[in-house]
Protein backbone atom coordinates (compact mmCIF):
# COMPACT_ATOMS: atom_id res chain seq x y z
CA UNK A 1 0.00 0.00 0.00
CA UNK A 2 2.84 2.42 1.27
CA UNK A 3 4.60 1.36 -2.38
CA UNK A 4 1.52 2.59 -4.55
CA UNK A 5 0.91 5.94 -2.79
CA UNK A 6 4.08 6.64 -3.95
CA UNK A 7 3.43 5.80 -7.30
CA UNK A 8 0.23 6.98 -7.10
CA UNK A 9 1.75 10.78 -6.25
CA UNK A 10 4.60 9.63 -8.70
CA UNK A 11 2.18 9.34 -11.80
CA UNK A 12 -0.12 12.38 -11.21
CA UNK A 13 2.39 14.76 -10.89
CA UNK A 14 4.52 13.39 -13.72
CA UNK A 15 1.06 13.48 -15.99
CA UNK A 16 0.83 17.22 -15.13
CA UNK A 17 4.38 17.76 -15.94
CA UNK A 18 4.24 16.04 -19.01
CA UNK A 19 1.06 18.51 -20.08
CA UNK A 20 3.27 21.67 -19.28
CA UNK A 21 6.06 20.62 -21.15
CA UNK A 22 4.11 19.45 -24.32
CA UNK A 23 1.63 22.19 -24.19
CA UNK A 24 2.33 25.94 -24.04
CA UNK A 25 -1.48 26.39 -23.30
CA UNK A 26 -1.83 23.84 -20.52
CA UNK A 27 1.21 25.81 -18.69
CA UNK A 28 -0.04 29.01 -19.04
CA UNK A 29 -3.18 27.84 -17.24
CA UNK A 30 -1.46 25.65 -14.74
CA UNK A 31 1.67 27.15 -13.75
CA UNK A 32 0.91 30.99 -13.20
CA UNK A 33 1.25 32.99 -10.21
CA UNK A 34 -1.84 31.77 -7.47
CA UNK A 35 -2.51 29.48 -10.55
CA UNK A 36 -4.23 26.19 -10.05
CA UNK A 37 -0.93 24.04 -9.19
CA UNK A 38 0.25 26.93 -6.88
CA UNK A 39 -2.69 26.75 -5.22
CA UNK A 40 -3.09 23.37 -4.57
CA UNK A 41 0.78 22.79 -3.70
CA UNK A 42 0.17 25.85 -0.64
CA UNK A 43 -3.05 23.90 0.31
CA UNK A 44 -1.06 20.34 0.59
CA UNK A 45 1.73 21.83 2.66
CA UNK A 46 -0.69 23.66 4.66
CA UNK A 47 -2.45 20.25 5.31
CA UNK A 48 0.82 19.02 6.03
CA UNK A 49 2.31 21.39 8.53
CA UNK A 50 -1.31 21.59 10.77
CA UNK A 51 -1.55 17.31 10.64
CA UNK A 52 2.20 16.96 12.11
CA UNK A 53 1.84 20.02 14.54
CA UNK A 54 -1.86 18.94 15.85
CA UNK A 55 -0.90 15.17 15.62
CA UNK A 56 1.06 12.79 18.29
CA UNK A 57 3.15 9.50 17.54
CA UNK A 58 5.54 8.64 15.76
CA UNK A 59 8.81 10.23 15.45
CA UNK A 60 8.90 13.79 17.27
CA UNK A 61 11.71 15.32 15.60
CA UNK A 62 10.53 14.05 12.16
CA UNK A 63 7.00 15.61 12.86
CA UNK A 64 8.59 18.77 13.69
CA UNK A 65 10.69 18.81 10.81
CA UNK A 66 8.51 17.98 8.42
CA UNK A 67 5.98 20.43 9.93
CA UNK A 68 8.63 23.58 10.00
CA UNK A 69 9.63 22.33 6.21
CA UNK A 70 5.89 22.38 5.04
CA UNK A 71 5.33 25.72 6.51
CA UNK A 72 8.38 27.38 5.01
CA UNK A 73 7.44 25.95 2.08
CA UNK A 74 3.37 26.96 1.94
CA UNK A 75 4.29 31.05 3.21
CA UNK A 76 6.74 30.51 0.48
CA UNK A 77 3.59 29.83 -1.89
CA UNK A 78 1.69 32.64 -1.17
CA UNK A 79 4.69 34.35 -0.71
CA UNK A 80 4.56 35.19 3.21
CA UNK A 81 0.74 36.74 2.25
CA UNK A 82 2.12 39.80 0.07
CA UNK A 83 -0.70 39.78 -2.72
CA UNK A 84 -2.95 38.41 -0.27
CA UNK A 85 -2.81 41.20 2.12
CA UNK A 86 -1.41 43.66 -0.68
CA UNK A 87 1.86 44.35 1.12
CA UNK A 88 5.55 44.56 -0.46
CA UNK A 89 8.15 42.33 0.21
CA UNK A 90 11.74 43.20 0.72
CA UNK A 91 13.82 43.76 -2.61
CA UNK A 92 16.05 41.63 -3.77
CA UNK A 93 19.49 42.67 -5.69
CA UNK A 94 18.84 42.56 -9.35
CA UNK A 95 15.10 42.29 -9.47
CA UNK A 96 12.60 40.36 -7.51
CA UNK A 97 11.33 40.40 -3.94
CA UNK A 98 12.51 38.56 -1.15
CA UNK A 99 9.32 36.46 -0.61
CA UNK A 100 10.29 32.87 -0.84
CA UNK A 101 12.96 30.25 1.03
CA UNK A 102 14.42 29.69 -2.67
CA UNK A 103 15.33 33.22 -2.99
CA UNK A 104 18.14 32.96 -0.46
CA UNK A 105 19.77 30.40 -3.02
CA UNK A 106 18.94 32.92 -5.52
CA UNK A 107 20.82 35.42 -4.14
CA UNK A 108 24.09 33.45 -3.10
CA UNK A 109 23.96 32.99 -6.90
CA UNK A 110 23.90 36.11 -8.36
CA UNK A 111 26.77 37.12 -5.81
CA UNK A 112 28.71 34.21 -6.54
CA UNK A 113 27.72 34.28 -11.16
CA UNK A 114 30.14 37.39 -11.46
CA UNK A 115 33.30 35.58 -10.10
CA UNK A 116 32.20 32.67 -11.66
CA UNK A 117 32.27 34.07 -14.87
CA UNK A 118 35.67 36.00 -14.79
CA UNK A 119 37.17 32.34 -13.32
CA UNK A 120 35.84 29.96 -15.64
CA UNK A 121 38.79 27.82 -16.17
CA UNK A 122 39.46 27.67 -12.10
CA UNK A 123 35.61 26.90 -11.97
CA UNK A 124 36.04 24.06 -14.76
CA UNK A 125 38.31 22.44 -13.22
CA UNK A 126 37.57 22.36 -10.02
CA UNK A 127 33.80 21.15 -10.90
CA UNK A 128 36.04 18.10 -12.66
CA UNK A 129 38.30 17.52 -9.95
CA UNK A 130 35.14 17.66 -7.54
CA UNK A 131 33.57 15.26 -9.88
CA UNK A 132 36.24 12.96 -9.85
CA UNK A 133 36.55 13.11 -6.15
CA UNK A 134 32.86 12.22 -5.96
CA UNK A 135 32.73 9.20 -8.00
CA UNK A 136 35.64 8.09 -6.14
CA UNK A 137 34.43 8.22 -2.28
CA UNK A 138 31.18 7.26 -4.15
CA UNK A 139 32.39 3.91 -4.80
CA UNK A 140 34.01 3.45 -2.29
CA UNK A 141 31.75 3.88 0.36
CA UNK A 142 28.64 2.54 -1.78
CA UNK A 143 28.39 -0.55 1.03
CA UNK A 144 27.54 2.27 3.73
CA UNK A 145 25.58 4.00 1.40
CA UNK A 146 23.23 0.72 0.93
CA UNK A 147 23.26 -0.25 4.65
CA UNK A 148 21.91 3.08 5.47
CA UNK A 149 19.53 3.83 2.70
CA UNK A 150 17.96 0.27 2.68
CA UNK A 151 15.87 0.81 6.34
CA UNK A 152 13.88 3.99 4.14
CA UNK A 153 12.21 1.09 2.48
CA UNK A 154 10.55 -0.13 5.27
CA UNK A 155 9.96 3.28 7.19
CA UNK A 156 7.59 5.44 4.20
CA UNK A 157 7.25 8.43 6.49
CA UNK A 158 11.17 8.91 5.90
CA UNK A 159 11.38 7.66 2.86
CA UNK A 160 8.84 10.35 1.38
CA UNK A 161 10.57 13.08 3.28
CA UNK A 162 13.71 12.56 2.34
CA UNK A 163 12.04 12.60 -1.63
CA UNK A 164 10.26 15.96 -0.62
CA UNK A 165 13.73 17.61 0.23
CA UNK A 166 15.30 16.24 -3.06
CA UNK A 167 12.61 17.48 -5.37
CA UNK A 168 12.54 20.66 -3.51
CA UNK A 169 16.50 21.08 -3.79
CA UNK A 170 16.16 19.90 -7.63
CA UNK A 171 12.75 23.25 -7.71
CA UNK A 172 15.71 25.50 -6.16
CA UNK A 173 17.87 24.73 -9.06
CA UNK A 174 15.98 25.48 -11.82
CA UNK A 175 15.11 28.53 -9.91
CA UNK A 176 18.46 29.90 -10.20
CA UNK A 177 17.44 30.77 -13.69
CA UNK A 178 20.12 29.03 -15.72
CA UNK A 179 19.89 30.35 -19.45
CA UNK A 180 20.37 27.10 -21.70
CA UNK A 181 17.97 25.39 -19.25
CA UNK A 182 14.88 27.97 -19.40
CA UNK A 183 12.20 25.34 -20.83
CA UNK A 184 12.73 23.07 -17.19
CA UNK A 185 11.50 26.60 -15.13
CA UNK A 186 7.70 24.76 -16.01
CA UNK A 187 8.82 22.10 -13.53
CA UNK A 188 9.13 24.13 -11.08
CA UNK A 189 6.08 24.13 -9.88
CA UNK A 190 5.12 20.99 -10.27
CA UNK A 191 8.35 19.92 -8.56
CA UNK A 192 7.23 21.66 -5.51
CA UNK A 193 3.78 20.06 -6.23
CA UNK A 194 5.27 16.87 -5.79
CA UNK A 195 7.13 17.64 -2.77
CA UNK A 196 3.72 18.63 -1.06
CA UNK A 197 2.05 15.11 -2.10
CA UNK A 198 5.21 13.34 -0.37
CA UNK A 199 5.18 15.59 2.79
CA UNK A 200 1.53 15.05 3.24
CA UNK A 201 1.92 11.22 2.68
CA UNK A 202 4.84 11.30 5.17
CA UNK A 203 2.91 13.32 7.99
CA UNK A 204 -0.14 10.41 7.59
CA UNK A 205 2.31 7.14 7.13
CA UNK A 206 4.11 8.21 10.65
CA UNK A 207 1.82 6.71 13.14
CA UNK A 208 -0.36 10.11 13.21
CA UNK A 209 -3.03 10.32 15.99
CA UNK A 210 -4.60 13.19 17.14
CA UNK A 211 -3.80 15.04 20.01
CA UNK A 212 -6.97 15.96 21.01
CA UNK A 213 -9.73 13.37 20.84
CA UNK A 214 -13.63 13.92 21.21
CA UNK A 215 -15.34 11.70 24.01
CA UNK A 216 -19.13 10.92 24.92
CA UNK A 217 -20.41 12.53 27.72
CA UNK A 218 -20.62 10.03 30.74
CA UNK A 219 -24.74 10.10 30.15
CA UNK A 220 -24.34 8.97 26.58
CA UNK A 221 -21.60 6.22 27.18
CA UNK A 222 -23.72 4.56 30.08
CA UNK A 223 -27.20 4.57 27.58
CA UNK A 224 -27.57 0.64 26.67
CA UNK A 225 -29.48 -0.50 23.55
CA UNK A 226 -32.72 -2.22 24.45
Amino acid sequence: MDGRTDRLIAGAVAGVAVLCLVSERMAARLLPEDGPVETLSALLYLAAAVIALAGTGGRRWLRRGVAGLALLCFLSEISFGARLFGYAMPAMPGGGELDGGQDLAMLLWRQARPWLSAHKAAVLAAAVLGAGLAGLLLWRLWPLLRAVARPLADRPAERRAVIAVALLALAVLIDLDIRPYLVLRRLEEVLELAAAGFLLAAVLAHGWQPAFRFRRPAVARGLRRP
